[in-house]
């Protein structure tokens, strides 16, 4: 009901902390195009000591603008973002942690006309993990935004997200309007995280794990910790929380002028990083 007068329910948010990588290996030895760890090897399964549950985290890059790379399933950190010398293993302390497991889904754009969908299968999908990438153009990627009746012309490669009763997720693209239309017959990959809720939070350092990283040619065993607590993770936006916030919303129109434009603002807010 909320959804038919334009109320989007906020999904669960990622617990997060910052990781650092340890190799056992000096800085030159390290290779120039750098390292790269490979999906299943993002992927750090713990226990939650509190509540005793196994938990997944997921390793991320910060990119050099503070936003994450959610495209690409394999990640490459450079090896200028090391620290260490000649006698000394190397590490880099610029690593991001967020509670999640990280998929992709496969899949052809359709000859839809004017609109087209994706239906994400798996869930619960944790809010700002989700990136499309197709091979339009030789490769286009499409970003989320809130809504996409504020989409900057019909070029725009972006897409708007819907959550359905399962807490999966329906991507919805531009129709050349709002939105660039993507391409019927083009290939495409969404990648994104399933998991959220306040059992992510973890303490500092209760994460600590052997890594598997390939240097150049060869694969060598790393580790992985936690140097600040996991914190952030949120469940699911409730009815009552959409109900208190949505007359706000609707009385603001995307802007901020009062003091109460802020206070909705910032309740329907969502960072790729936990609650803000």
């Amino acid at each position: 009901l909320l959804e038919l007068i334009g109320v989007s329910m906020k999904g669960p948010t990622a617990s997060k902390a910052t990781g650092k990588l340890t190799l056992p290996v000096t800085y030159a030895d390290i290779s120039s195009e750098g390292i790269i760890i490979t999906e299943n090897n993002r992927r750090i399964q713990i226990v939650n000591q509190r509540s005793g549950t196994p938990l997944t985290y997921t390793i991320m890059r910060q990119q050099p603008d503070g936003t994450l790379n959610v495209f690409n399933k394999d990640i490459t950190i450079p090896q200028t973002e090391f620290i260490g010398d000649t006698e000394s293993m190397a590490y880099t302390p610029n690593l991001m942690l967020l509670e999640g497991v990280t998929q992709s889904q496969t899949g052809v754009f359709g000859q839809e006309a004017n609109r087209q969908t994706i239906r994400i299968t798996n869930g619960p999908v944790i809010e700002g993990s989700i990136g499309v990438s197709s091979t339009e153009s030789a490769g286009t990627y499409y970003n989320e935004i809130s809504n996409l009746y504020v989409a900057s012309g019909g070029n725009t490669p972006v897409f708007e997200k819907k959550y359905n009763q399962d807490m999966t997720a329906t991507l919805f693209f531009g129709d050349g309007v709002r939105g660039r239309m993507p391409s019927p017959g083009a290939n495409y990959t969404v990648t994104y995280r399933t998991g959220g809720g306040v059992n992510g939070d973890i303490a500092r350092g209760s994460l600590k794990s052997p890594v598997t990283v390939l240097n150049g040619v060869n694969n060598i065993t790393a580790e992985i910790e936690n140097t600040t607590k996991g914190s952030g993770g949120t469940a699911a936006e409730s009815v009552a929380h959409a109900k208190r916030y949505a007359p706000y919303f609707f009385r603001t129109q995307y802007r901020a002028v009062t003091g109460e434009d802020y206070n909705a603002l910032a309740n329907s807010f969502v960072g790729v990083a936990g609650k803000t």
